[in-house]
């Protein structure tokens, strides 16, 4: 997302993180009044990083869903349960493609296997198949049809919703914090208009991310 800046009643002076106004204490003749004051402010760099952190993954949840051969990357998402804890795949194992349909995984500790095949079946929307071979794990993708693609595109669009929401809710809280920051009426309507724009471009950016993603799975 693109920086913002804007001007602070409480620094009189261009800020990046925050916006907002002080709170006067106590008028002293002397420079340390100033300690006494309070500023009510808004984090609009705290909200950019959420918002872009949202963006982050939903782009990176895209790469999960296969488009034409199958590819390593499409198991980042996985976790498994493994040492007492949920473990990304990628931490416990070695991923590489066999062919177009098949993934071979090696696990690092043989006694994991259970343990990575259940996470596989976990994430559903891989929609693929285990199998143990020696010390390693074959995992298959089915092939490719028309109908398959179009619910894969329906599973993105759904996960692109929830982040949507997710950045929705970035935002109200960002409204919340206005509302309680008593600022005048234009640096309420400016601050508005900065809080919907990182909101807009947040969403552009996943709406950007499915529709690239679409096009690839429908071009396969």
């Amino acid at each position: 997302l693109e920086d913002i800046r804007i001007y602070s009643r409480s620094g009189g002076g261009q800020i990046w993180r925050s916006f907002g106004k002080k709170k006067k204490g106590k008028q002293k003749e002397n420079n340390d009044a100033r300690e006494n004051d309070t500023a009510e402010e808004i984090d609009l760099e705290l909200h950019k990083l959420e918002m872009d952190d949202v963006v982050e993954q939903m782009e990176a949840k895209v790469k999960t869903f296969r488009a034409g051969r199958a590819t390593p990357d499409q198991l980042d998402a996985v976790k498994v349960s493994a040492y007492g804890s949920m473990t990304p795949l990628k931490s416990v194992s070695q991923i590489s493609a066999r062919d177009a349909y098949n993934l071979i995984i090696k696990p690092y500790d043989p006694s994991t296997m259970d343990d990575i095949q259940n996470g596989i079946k976990d994430a559903h929307y891989l929609d693929a198949s285990t199998k143990p071979e020696g010390n390693s794990i074959v995992v298959t993708f089915p092939k490719s049809t028309a109908e398959s693609r179009k619910a894969i595109i329906k599973n993105i669009k759904s996960e692109a919703e929830n982040m949507r929401g997710r950045v929705r809710k970035v935002r109200q809280n960002a409204m919340d914090e206005l509302k309680a920051a008593n600022l005048t009426e234009d640096e309420t309507f400016e601050m508005k208009d900065e809080i919907q724009k990182l909101t807009d471009e947040a969403i552009k950016q996943i709406n950007v991310a499915v529709d690239k993603k679409s096009e690839e799975i429908m071009a396969v």
